[in-house]
């Protein structure tokens, strides 16, 4: 088929057209935020979004950030056990693409969110991660974090800590 569309001399345009297209929003993309990047962006965006080109490169320069984060949920239930939920991984060939928007999901959570932000989140994983069978009494939503050492020191990062940011008793519906 591929043979076939780059033998006729519409199948080489539609390549040709698409090459620009892509070339276009990839470069649109990246350009410093301005006007003409705002314009330009309009007709790029569904093209850098259905490609998965919507990366933000800033992680590079000029403050990178200096801690990694984890998110994880401790599911109480009333008969006194508990439930440990994290974010899913996926498998180590496609992973990294499959689980970017549980990562991105908890760089989000990192910035702070309210209450009644959190609540929504809390109430999803009690829905769909709790043991059935099980009456959940409390969630609490845990951050994890260690500081990121200078590249090409060893060990790379500080020692993990973790704090409770969020807590919602299921029985009464209070949260915070």
């Amino acid at each position: 088929m591929q043979e076939r569309l780059e033998a006729t001399t519409w199948g080489r345009v539609v390549i040709s057209a698409f090459v620009v297209v892509l070339l276009f929003s990839v470069i649109t993309a990246n350009l410093y935020p301005s006007d003409l990047k705002r314009q330009f962006m309009r007709v790029a965006k569904p093209v850098v979004y259905l490609t998965g080109l919507d990366q933000g490169w800033d992680v590079f320069a000029p403050d990178p950030r200096q801690e990694s984060i984890a998110l994880s949920a401790q599911i109480d239930y009333s008969d006194s056990e508990t439930t440990t939920w994290t974010i899913p991984r996926g498998g180590s060939l496609f992973g990294a693409y499959w689980d970017y928007r549980w990562r991105k999901w908890v760089e989000l959570m990192a910035l702070g969110f309210s209450s009644h932000e959190l609540e929504p989140a809390a109430r999803w994983i009690v829905r769909h991660h709790a043991a059935s069978g099980r009456h959940p009494v409390r969630i609490q939503l845990i951050e994890r974090f260690s500081n990121l050492n200078p590249p090409g020191t060893h060990p790379s990062h500080t020692p993990w800590f973790a704090k409770s940011f969020y807590r919602l008793d299921l029985q009464n519906g209070t949260g915070g």
